[in-house]
C-alpha cells in the first residue's frame, strides 16, 4: 500500500515537471499508542530507500508519531533561552519598535506554529 502512494506521488512529480528527491524522502507513520515498533523500509524506488522517521519537522515544529510534544516543547525552550540574552542586550541599546520586531519574528511565530500545529490533534 505505502509503496503505491510513493509510486503514485513520484509519477505525479513527474509529470509535473518536477523531482521528486529519494534521498531525502521519508515517511512517518501516526500512531495511537507505542505499541507498534516495526520499522520500515521501502527499497524499490531508482535504487533509493525510503525510511520511517519518529519525527518530522514541518515551519518549525516538530512532531513525532504519536504526537507527542516533547521533543518540539526542548527545542522551542532551548531556543527561548538563546533569545533571552539577545533580548537583554537589545532592551539596553534598541527602542521598543525594534524589539517588538525581534520578538514577532523569532518568538511569537515560533508560539502561534506550535499553537497551530496543536489545535489539530
Amino acid at each position: 500500500m505505502l509503496e503505491k502512494v510513493i509510486l503514485h506521488l513520484n509519477r505525479w512529480f513527474k509529470s509535473n515537471n518536477l523531482l521528486m528527491n529519494l534521498g531525502k524522502t521519508h515517511f512517518m507513520p501516526i500512531r495511537k499508542s507505542y505499541v507498534s515498533t516495526h520499522c520500515w523500509e521501502l527499497k524499490h524506488f531508482d535504487t533509493k530507500t525510503v525510511t520511517q522517521k519518529g519525527s518530522h519537522k514541518f515551519l518549525g515544529v516538530i512532531v513525532d508519531q504519536f504526537f507527542k510534544w516533547k521533543e518540539n516543547t526542548e527545542k522551542l525552550v532551548s531556543e527561548l533561552r538563546s533569545l533571552g540574552y539577545v533580548f537583554r542586550k537589545l532592551v539596553k541599546y534598541s527602542v521598543a519598535k525594534t524589539i517588538k520586531t525581534a520578538y514577532y519574528g523569532h518568538v511569537n511565530s515560533n508560539l502561534n506554529y506550535g499553537i497551530l500545529a496543536l489545535g489539530f490533534t
